[in-house]
């Protein structure tokens, strides 16, 4: 149930590219000190968005997963291009 709550607030979050009082309650709620700290690494730009040229193929880079989703939502990410080549090679490292 908690996961389907959360599912249509990130959707409604990336629909309107802005986090409402009411998305932070709920989100909060759901995830509690970790969204927290999600919260802070998107505040101070801890997000990296790698995105391989051509293929328009992308990862995050982020040691906080509910992070990477928050920034994704609201388009708040530093974002890199890499080659192709350059995204297999960091994903081989993986």
């Amino acid at each position: 149930m908690s996961l389907a709550v959360a599912d249509a607030v990130w959707k409604e979050i990336k629909s309107s590219r802005s986090v409402t009082d009411d998305h932070l309650s709920i989100l909060h709620f759901l995830f509690g000190r970790n969204f927290e700290r999600a919260a802070r690494i998107v505040d101070e730009g801890g997000v990296r968005k790698i995105s391989a040229v051509p293929s328009g193929r992308s990862l995050f880079v982020c040691k906080h997963q509910l992070a990477a989703q928050l920034a994704e939502a609201v388009e708040a990410y530093v974002e890199s291009d890499v080659s192709d080549e350059e995204l297999a090679l960091m994903l081989s490292r993986i």
